[in-house]
């Protein structure tokens, strides 16, 4: 029996995807591998789980929301911890969105490498306007970032935030702060 071209075309693409291991269609189709920490606080309030963007490249950065600055004090009696996680990133991504009513968002983290050579560990920090998907903000550890930690991000205009976690052979110490609402 001879098979035609077509066929033969068909059963290659099927072979291939086969041997890909492709299971369905592409997106997030649930988690995403990482592992929170043991005595995590879980998802609540201002702040959900959403799906994660690919990382974004260095051109599409638009920092005029953001204020990187690691001397910004966070006063308790203003601010309150509205999440904290820890995640083991694995070249794997997760994603958040924050709704800020009232500004500043105030996002720090803190990197435990596996690897002392930052070119296998590494953690990006993508933040983008959730409404547009404009990037507003990005900071990181390894790779093109300094090996400083910990790091903070201060975003001074009240918006809905989309935050990308994206990282290799690192523990990412994730906490969000905002301004308490009502009088102080």
């Amino acid at each position: 029996m001879q098979l035609s071209g077509p066929v033969l075309l068909s059963l290659a693409i099927a072979s291939l995807l086969l041997a890909a291991g492709c299971q369905g269609p592409a997106g997030n189709t649930g988690g995403t591998g990482s592992t929170p920490a043991a005595g995590g606080t879980t998802v609540r309030g201002p702040v959900v789980a959403a799906d994660a963007y690919p990382p974004a490249e260095p051109y599409e950065i638009d920092p005029r929301f953001v204020r990187n600055s690691p001397q910004y004090r966070v006063d308790p009696a203003l601010f309150t911890e509205v999440f904290h996680e820890q995640y083991s990133m694995n070249y794997n991504s997760e994603g958040l969105i924050a709704t800020v009513d009232e500004a500043p968002l105030v996002i720090d983290f803190s990197v435990t490498p596996g690897n002392r050579d930052p070119v296998y560990s590494f953690f990006i920090l993508t933040v983008r306007d959730a409404s547009s998907g404009h990037v507003v903000g990005q900071e990181g550890y390894g790779r093109t970032f300094s090996t400083e930690s910990p790091k903070r991000l201060v975003f001074l205009v009240p918006g809905k935030y989309h935050l990308n976690l994206y990282g290799n052979w690192v523990d990412a110490d994730l906490s969000i702060r905002m301004k308490k609402q009502g009088p102080p």
